[in-house]
């Protein structure tokens, strides 16, 4: 039963990877799911349900990797889509959280990682990038420590380059990220430099916060910056499968929002800047 579980999971799994990448983020994750809860896991190893822990899962793990690291390429293209056509000046992305950097194992956070390497090493490789300037934002001596410290040369490598250009958008990216370690370290520079909270803080001030994939909380985000947001919760979309008609949809639900009072000068230009952009958007 054992044997016939896994290769039976595996003729399943080499089907999947000729899916559409954009689909892998839907499938994935029940797959593996229903996979670990119901097959080689319950059988060996009823107390722990990590897929990284079970011998016998050798190929799977390889496998599983595949899927992830596709799919996570897939949505780190979908996060150059977003900072190039999304109408704004600052576009904050939330890359991976403080959290989920120290309870979940390196070798799990691989996929992800390597996706984001291979984002650097294609975002580098474009001359007119230089007009986005990149930001990293979060806790990089922690990725450091766990093994990351390749990662975050790379990662440097990239603000470095996107200092050569004439600068039109600023993309902030949080990388193991948690708004309360920023929020301290602001206030301590506050306090002992004086001045007002904004002027120390990491990520600037945020006037719409959307989210993909079903998920209806902030989960560690820049909460303090975000505190006259407009929240759009896309629950139909998965992040990798994000076209421009997407954006185009985010866009004119935040248009349609009534913001009433403490309409800022800048917002009112970010208004304008939508309304436009909205015209220009390529589906």
């Amino acid at each position: 039963m054992l044997i016939e579980l896994y290769l039976e999971e595996k003729r399943i799994y080499k089907k999947l990877l000729d899916l559409n990448p954009s689909k892998l983020a839907e499938s994935v994750d029940n797959r593996i799911k229903a996979f670990v809860e119901n097959g080689v896991d319950k059988i060996t190893n009823p107390d722990n349900l990590s897929l990284f822990n079970i011998p016998l899962q050798e190929d799977i793990k390889r496998i599983y990797y595949r899927l992830l690291f596709q799919a996570y390429v897939t949505g780190a293209e979908k996060v150059v889509k977003v900072i190039k056509e999304f109408p704004a000046k600052n576009i904050v992305i939330y890359g991976l959280s403080l959290d989920n950097l120290n309870r979940r194992p390196w070798q799990e956070l691989k996929p992800i990682m390597d996706a984001m390497l291979d984002f650097c090493n294609k975002w580098i490789k474009e001359p007119e990038n230089k007009n986005i300037q990149i930001l990293t934002v979060g806790e990089m001596d922690r990725i450091e420590e766990m093994g990351g410290k390749d990662f975050v040369q790379k990662w440097r490598e990239v603000e470095e380059f996107s200092k050569k250009g004439k600068v039109k958008k600023r993309a902030y990216i949080l990388l193991a990220y948690d708004h309360g370690e920023e929020l301290k370290r602001a206030v301590r520079c506050a306090l002992e430099n004086g001045g007002k909270l904004d002027d120390f803080l990491e990520v600037p001030n945020i006037d719409v916060c959307i989210r993909t994939g079903g998920e209806k909380r902030l989960s560690g985000g820049p909460m303090y910056q975000m505190r006259n947001a407009e929240l759009i919760f896309d629950c139909t979309t998965y992040w990798p499968s994000i076209t421009s008609e997407n954006i185009k949809a985010w866009v004119e639900e935040y248009l349609s929002r009534n913001r009433r009072g403490g309409v800022s000068y800048v917002l009112y230009r970010l208004q304008k800047d939508c309304r436009s952009a909205c015209e220009h958007l390529v589906y």
